[in-house]
């Protein structure tokens, strides 16, 4: 096992342009074993191009990436990616045997234990070209396992997989995790990457536009009762009276808001109340991750 949160890959100000456009611009990433990022973010918004830069498939046109001291009997990078180089005229067997060979010290029962992790062994016989798009999905998956990385890329890796598929995936990087490996993935998928991560990075057009952590604080659903509930009273009063919260911000004039809770929610309740806001109702919704990212830019 990999000592606990050593660094393995640091981006700092990291960006990537074609001509005049930046793909990706000023991201800062650690990449640390046992920890998994999750990186979310609408279409175009420069996943796919960070990714690929911190694999080094691309190089980057600004920032630097660094690489922490490497483990000689482990290989760098496992990866899956939206273009999975497999050979679609040989089977899924032989396309590991391949990429085997290429890693070295990877033992014919190492390839089974891969095949098994993803449920293809019994369909690793067959030719790729006839594989679903889950199957391929699964064998890159098998593929990025391989002799154990330091350091797991997946690209919306839950692409193609059925229902039992995204579950195993979960399980998977979780597994891999406790063994020490550092995990980033992207994904559409909110819920998925709230239950996969530890760190969560939304980026829109290249850029970092927040993070949101494991030990991020809970969130509070406020009503507001009577005349304060009323738009002209209440937006300003709790903008006031909220101001020092990151995150406070309204769902609907009538509804009432979310704050996230930087203090005690007696504090929070203090507050309210000093500035004779009172309150209907209060609902502990927890670690909602949707909540920050709602209305940062659409989907």
């Amino acid at each position: 096992m990999d000592s606990p949160n050593r660094a393995l890959l640091e981006a700092t100000r990291l960006g990537k342009r074609f001509g005049k456009h930046w793909a990706v611009r000023d991201v800062d990433l650690s990449v640390r074993s046992g920890r998994t990022i999750g990186i979310v973010g609408p279409n175009g918004a420069g996943k796919t191009t960070l990714l690929a830069a911190l694999l080094g498939l691309i190089e980057p046109s600004a920032g630097e990436l660094s690489l922490g001291d490497a483990n000689s009997a482990r290989p760098r990078f496992g990866a899956v990616l939206d273009q999975d180089g497999l050979i679609n005229s040989v089977s899924g067997r032989r396309n590991l045997d391949q990429w085997a060979g290429m890693l070295g010290n990877v033992t014919s029962g190492e390839i089974d234990d891969c095949l098994d992790a993803v449920g293809m062994r019994a369909a690793a016989h067959r030719r790729v070209g006839t594989y679903s798009l889950g199957m391929r999905r699964r064998l890159c998956l098998a593929r990025a396992l391989l002799g154990e990385p330091e350091i797991l890329v997946l690209d919306e890796p839950g692409n193609g997989l059925d229902p039992a598929g995204v579950i195993r995936l979960k399980e998977l990087v979780a597994e891999r995790a406790r063994a020490g490996t550092g995990v980033i993935f992207s994904s559409h998928s909110i819920a998925d990457v709230d239950e996969m991560s530890d760190e969560v990075v939304y980026i829109s057009e290249g850029r970092v536009v927040t993070r949101w952590a494991e030990d991020s604080p809970r969130w509070w659903k406020l009503r507001l009762a009577g005349e304060a509930a009323e738009p002209e009273n209440s937006r300003h009063a709790a903008s006031v009276a909220l101001k020092e919260y990151d995150w406070a911000h309204w769902i609907d004039p009538y509804v009432g808001l979310i704050a996230a809770q930087s203090a005690p929610l007696h504090e929070l309740l203090a507050l309210l109340s000093a500035a004779e806001l009172p309150l209907s109702n209060v609902v502990d919704l927890g670690r909602d991750i949707e909540q920050p990212f709602r209305g940062l830019d659409s989907w």
